[in-house]
């Protein structure tokens, strides 16, 4: 947010970080899913989305801004967080592999050794 406020309008650099936060979210959430199967999806979604809470909270708005105005605004806060829990909940949901392939896969690995 920092690089894009020093180069373009606030409403750009809003604009910019609720398209742009979800969509890196969902790369890292795709990247988690395919390497491991992952928590269940609402479980990431949750996770992903109260760290980026917590970290606007203390460090951007009580560290930095030493304000929690920010939390008014729709465009720069609220719509951000909920795309991003929807993006990694969407992403993962598609990914997912779930516990039973999970199971089925040490079943199969333990039953070949």
């Amino acid at each position: 947010m920092g690089g894009l406020l020093a180069s373009v309008s606030l409403t750009t650099a809003l604009t910019g970080h609720a398209v742009g936060a979800p969509i890196i979210f969902a790369a890292v959430t795709a990247h988690l899913f395919l390497r491991s199967g992952g928590r269940p999806p609402i479980v990431v979604a949750c996770t992903f989305t109260a760290i980026v809470v917590a970290l606007d909270a203390l460090i951007v708005a009580w560290l930095i801004q030493r304000s929690f105005e920010m939390f008014s605004s729709v465009l720069g806060t609220w719509l951000p967080f909920a795309l991003i829990f929807v993006s990694v909940f969407v992403t993962g949901t598609l990914l997912w592999r779930g516990p039973s392939s999970r199971t089925e896969s040490s079943a199969t690995r333990t039953h070949r050794g």
